[in-house]
């Protein structure tokens, strides 16, 4: 695994005194943030700093497996406590935090259910213009 930190280089040997001082480092603004990357798309991150708090993420994958803790995490024990977590391959993480996904299902896709009230509604008032005309 590798470690990179906005406002530090990027490290290749981890270990958990490295995230430690990384996360008790953490400068607050853009470039506050540190990435354990096991491999690409799949990795813990988190931004903020101990003034104005943590946002915690992980993700596995695809989009959906993308998650953030909910509400962000004010103690950097917490924070330090995940990426180890994390750094040593366990998943006590997952359950010590109350996780949802970054990226909501989209509302968009409404599935037939929808097409077909739409369908009718459309039909309803083609019906109505045409009978209101008297076209029927």
């Amino acid at each position: 695994m590798k470690i990179t930190a906005g406002f530090k280089n990027t490290i290749n040997e981890v270990n958990e005194s490295v995230i430690k001082s990384l996360v008790m480092a953490m400068p607050g603004g853009t470039d506050s943030f540190i990435i354990l990357e096991r491999s690409d798309m799949f990795y813990m991150q988190v931004s903020g700093s101990k003034t104005d708090g943590y946002q915690l993420e992980y993700r596995e994958g695809a989009d959906e497996t993308h998650l953030v803790v909910a509400p962000d995490i004010a103690e950097p024990g917490q924070v330090i406590e995940a990426f180890v977590e994390y750094l040593n391959g366990g998943s006590a993480y997952k359950t010590s935090h109350t996780w949802k996904p970054l990226f909501p299902p989209s509302e968009k896709n409404t599935g037939c259910m929808g097409l077909l009230s739409m369908t009718i509604g459309l039909v309803a008032v083609g019906i109505y213009i045409c009978w209101s005309l008297d076209c029927i």
